[in-house]
């Protein structure tokens, strides 16, 4: 997959020497795809850089005085860009996961791990900016379901944001009224609603393309954001299908 945008990158770590390493690695071997905006040794300092450089990528050490890099992400959950952590420790990693962090590379960590982490940001730094761009909703199309209760309902397709299979049911979400149990099978309806902008993401879930507000890699698993804030996974077997419609929008 080609990519041409630059990843923004700001290196925090209390160690001079470590951010002046990270940094000349980066310029010698990544400079066509990264750049170095900023560096800080005071985790404190990581909000204000945040807010001035408006980086992709976070380059965060863990151990350092004051604040820790687990304790720096829990300061600001609203954060739009990628972090990687840097730690010479590997105890933290599963709590980096669990704040969502793109990577964790231990010191002394390759060219090639670097190298991987950095694809890896690249990669969904280009795929949610296709996203942004491409998702336009079209005209709504009238859709009938025949809930499990005996109700009838009349929706529009673009009120729907995903569906789920249960069995031999399927569970609609919507954007502004209750989920509904339908006694038809997801793949009865995958083939009514693929053409009108769903994809099939899982074995288990339908998503309606203009209602995707990200795509996540986290821990070995992706998923997708939705704009309920619902995760929908979307399985390896899936994964290139998505990355070539999205190109394609």
């Amino acid at each position: 997959m080609p990519f041409s945008n630059l990843l923004r990158c700001i290196i925090v770590d209390d160690e001079q020497q470590s951010i002046d390493g990270l940094s000349a690695m980066l310029q010698q071997r990544f400079a066509e795809i990264c750049t170095v905006v900023a560096t800080a040794n005071n985790p404190l300092d990581v909000p204000a850089l945040l807010h001035s450089h408006a980086p992709d990528l976070l380059f965060l050490d863990v151990e350092m005085p004051r604040l820790s890099g687990l304790d720096v992400l829990k300061m600001i959950p609203d954060r739009r860009c990628e972090v990687v952590f840097t730690t010479a420790y590997t105890h933290y990693a599963v709590e980096a996961i669990k704040l969502q962090a793109a990577d964790y590379l231990v010191k002394p960590f390759s060219i090639e791990e670097l190298g991987d982490a950095l694809q890896r940001c690249l990669e969904k730094q280009n795929i949610n900016s296709m996203l942004k761009k491409g998702m336009v909703s079209p005209a709504p199309t009238r859709f009938a379901l025949a809930a499990q209760s005996g109700v009838h309902l009349i929706v529009a397709t673009n009120e729907i944001v995903w569906v789920e299979a249960t069995g031999n049911y399927s569970l609609f979400y919507f954007t502004n009224r209750p989920k509904l149990m339908v006694t038809k099978t997801l793949k009865e309806y995958e083939d009514q609603l693929t053409p009108h902008g769903f994809f099939r993401a899982h074995s288990s879930s339908l998503v309606n393309l203009v209602h995707i507000k990200s795509y996540h890699s986290q821990g070995g698993d992706d998923y997708l954001l939705m704009t309920s804030d619902c995760r929908v996974p979307l399985s390896r077997r899936k994964k290139t299908e998505f990355f070539d419609l999205v190109q394609k929008l």
